[in-house]
């Protein structure tokens, strides 16, 4: 068993479980405006530590998550 080190960044496929996990916990009834997508993301990224440049792939994989959600949910 690896041991993990916090000081290193979490990598990317463990990150996006992480987030579509925080999108799940919030059982939006409607996609995020874009005021509060940009706030999310900007969160996650903080919290996964993993920089500005990860940004464009956090909100990649949130607008992939609500076509998801808001397809099997009917809504």
């Amino acid at each position: 068993m690896r041991e993990h080190d916090d000081a290193h960044h979490t990598p990317y496929s463990e990150a996006k479980s992480e987030v579509e996990a925080k999108l799940r916990k919030q059982q939006l009834t409607k996609p995020l405006t874009e005021k509060e997508m940009a706030a999310f993301c900007e969160a996650m990224v903080r919290q996964l530590d993993l920089g500005p440049k990860a940004l464009p792939e956090i909100r990649s994989w949130t607008l992939a998550w609500e076509t998801d959600w808001f397809r099997s949910s009917g809504g």
